[in-house]
């Protein structure tokens, strides 16, 4: 990853030893801003309870965790794209100079550390002028034509300004890194339990069900907010399907990929959680969603001794947990 690159020899060239914890800390510092950021930019459209359940559901995601300490670019990368489409969302509502100065630095800076990221940061574009041209300018709600050009031209030029110098790398990139097989439904489905963070498939259908229903429910109530994360993560399941990258077929390689939306599909999962019927209960629920994420926690690997002692932690068979 070229940023990574550029942190460790700017820490070099001030007489910094680049040793294991100099490596780690952009990712780490991504992962900790995760759980910070992302359940406070959607506060307001998901309530307090499922906020603060969307932030635990982050703080334990195995594969969060596992990735917010590899010395790799994923975890900044996520950030970076919940940010960018946070951001548009904000721009796209109101007139917020901030939130329209942030997509574009933001996106960018999401293609910059994982070309990966572009169908996703970019799509907001596509739904806003979906938005737009389906409903008239007239009775759309959001910015007008002239202001969503300008937020994709400066994300056009902030991406020309980082990857200007790696034009012929980009080039001959397609004949190198393209041309993958496609998952097999095994593959797919093992995918699925390590995006939950367990091995068990009951505890896999309990989250996509909870998903599900929190995507309904979130709907009726913000179909805006549902329509942008479900437009963003069928951007980047037909991108990928399209491009196949090298080794898709690989659950590690696709597993990383998804890795990316996994921020978006929690947040309809906490949504959802908050969203049960409980009756007299009710009184009860953040006891009872304390429960869940204790009990989600410990259907996963991290409260497995190797995950806190072993020094393969981030070999391939560890992250595949499922296996």
């Amino acid at each position: 990853s070229v940023p990574l690159t550029l942190i460790t020899r700017a820490a070099l060239d001030l007489g910094l030893p680049a040793d294991e914890s100099l490596l780690r800390v952009p990712a780490l510092f991504a992962g900790l801003a995760m759980i910070v950021l992302i359940p406070t930019l959607l506060a307001r459209h998901l309530g307090g309870t499922a906020t603060a359940s969307l932030a635990w559901l982050l703080a334990i995601s195995p594969l969060l965790v596992l990735y917010s300490r590899i010395a790799r670019s994923y975890a900044p990368a996520v950030l970076m794209i919940w940010l960018a489409i946070l951001a548009f969302e904000r721009a796209w509502r109101g007139d917020s100079r901030l939130a329209r100065l942030a997509y574009p630095v933001c996106a960018a800076l999401a293609i910059y550390l994982h070309l990966g990221a572009a169908p996703m940061v970019l799509a907001p574009l596509g739904w806003a002028a979906w938005q737009r041209w389906s409903s008239g300018d007239a009775a759309a709600h959001g910015p007008g034509w002239g202001r969503l050009t300008g937020l994709g031209v400066a994300a056009a030029l902030l991406l020309a300004l980082l990857l200007g110098p790696a034009i012929d790398s980009l080039r001959a990139l397609p004949g190198v890194s393209g041309g993958g097989g496609l998952p097999t439904l095994g593959t797919v489905l093992d995918v699925l339990r390590l995006q939950v963070g367990t091995a068990s498939w009951l505890v896999t259908g309990a989250m996509m069900a909870a998903a599900g229903y929190g995507a309904v429910a979130l709907w009726r109530r913000d179909p805006t907010l549902v329509g942008l994360i479900v437009t963003v993560g069928v951007a980047h399941w037909a991108a990928l399907f399209a491009v196949r990258p090298y080794l898709l077929e690989s659950p590690v390689v696709f597993n990383r990929y998804l890795l990316f939306w996994l921020p978006g599909a929690l947040a309809l999962v906490a949504f959802g959680w908050s969203r049960l019927p409980l009756g007299p209960a009710e009184a009860a629920r953040p006891a009872l969603l304390g429960l869940l994420v204790v009990g989600l926690a410990g259907v996963g690997p991290l409260v497995q001794p190797a995950y806190r002692t072993s020094v393969f932690l981030h070999s391939n068979p560890a992250v595949v947990f499922v296996r």
